[in-house]
């Protein structure tokens, strides 16, 4: 008899998931939404543009933050997003990420 004995019991169990290679994140400290909303008052929902505010973070992150944040804090994200409110852009975050310093071109 050539059948192989299945053991059950083993507690071995395997889903779809255990074969994917996702990669868990970090969850969102209070600092770091505070930053999410000031980067949406400068970037708007340009999350590329976000990035270098948000080292280790990627822009499908940035951009799931958004959605939960649209979901939950509707009215934080229409504040931020309000031209009215809008602060005008630093550029101060880019000139660390690049290692230089932006000027103004000369007229």
């Amino acid at each position: 008899d050539d059948r192989e004995e299945v053991d059950e019991e083993s507690g071995m169990t395997s889903t779809y998931s255990s074969f994917t290679n996702r990669t868990r994140t970090e969850r969102w400290g209070i600092e770091e939404t505070r930053r999410f909303y000031k980067g949406l008052q400068q970037c708007g929902t340009d999350f590329t543009m976000m990035l270098t505010l948000f080292p280790g973070r990627t822009q499908k992150q940035l951009k799931n933050k958004f959605r939960k944040e649209n979901r939950e804090r509707l009215d934080l994200v229409n504040a931020a997003l309000n031209p009215k409110v809008a602060k005008p852009l630093s550029i101060d975050p880019y000139e660390a990420s690049l290692g230089v310093e932006l000027t103004p071109e000369d007229e």
